[in-house]
């Protein structure tokens, strides 16, 4: 996490690993698919603490804690397996992000746009407990952005980036479509301004970036194209 703040120079803060409470967060989505078009909303936030100043000449802990939240409207192409549960899908979303530091009370709003690809499978055919592998990887931009900070600066934006990617294992109860996963996802949210602080030029970096552990639980209404029953 990084963000501008008060001082002789302009520095960043980032997130102090002490374990991996020091990045955290939950997602909730909600979906419907018809065929092949499925569309999504998803509202997803991570929270930081321990965060670090990092000065030219030393490095100090400070106990103040930040967030990013978003908000995601996606909508693609279903690539179905009839009789089967798996699936790919070529999305691409709508996506409005927050960003907040106690740090010079730095806050960010963007809203931009992502491409990305998600695939789904499951294995076992002939049993109703199912092995489930999956992945997603998406990427994108923020196109409008507001900015505001204590830090006493004139900025305007030059750059910004989105993009992550996950990768879960877990089990699937084809009969009723529940699925439990195992999950990794790196994610970043990065947002470059050019600033000027005491009549210098500078490159203003602002956002977040981390690895969330965790779980998530996917269940589907049952559809007998799909689920095979004994």
């Amino acid at each position: 996490m990084s963000a501008p703040y008060r001082g002789e120079r302009v520095g960043t803060i980032s997130s102090k690993s002490k374990g991996l409470n020091s990045f955290s967060g939950s997602q909730y989505t909600l979906g419907y698919f018809f065929d092949q078009w499925q569309t999504e909303f998803s509202y997803y936030r991570y929270n930081l603490k321990n965060q670090e100043i990092e000065e030219p000449d030393q490095d100090s802990i400070t106990n103040v804690t930040g967030y990013s939240s978003f908000l995601e409207l996606k909508i693609g192409y279903r690539l179905n397996h009839y009789g089967d549960t798996s699936f790919g899908w070529l999305y691409i979303s709508g996506k409005r992000m927050s960003f907040h530091s106690d740090i010079s009370d730095t806050n960010i709003k963007g809203t931009g746009y992502t491409v990305g690809y998600y695939r789904f499978y499951s294995i076992g055919y002939k049993s109703d407990i199912e092995f489930v592998f999956n992945y997603d990887a998406f990427l994108g931009v923020y196109k409008k952005c507001s900015f505001s900070s204590n830090a006493d600066l004139e900025e305007d934006k030059k750059a910004s980036l989105t993009l992550g990617a996950s990768i879960g294992i877990g089990a699937q109860y084809e009969p009723y479509n529940i699925t439990f996963l195992l999950k990794a996802a790196p994610v970043v949210d990065h947002v470059i301004y050019e600033g000027e602080f005491n009549g210098n030029d500078i490159d203003l970096n602002s956002g977040a970036k981390g690895v969330c552990f965790g779980f998530e639980i996917i269940f589907l209404l049952p559809n007998e194209k799909y689920n095979i029953r004994k």
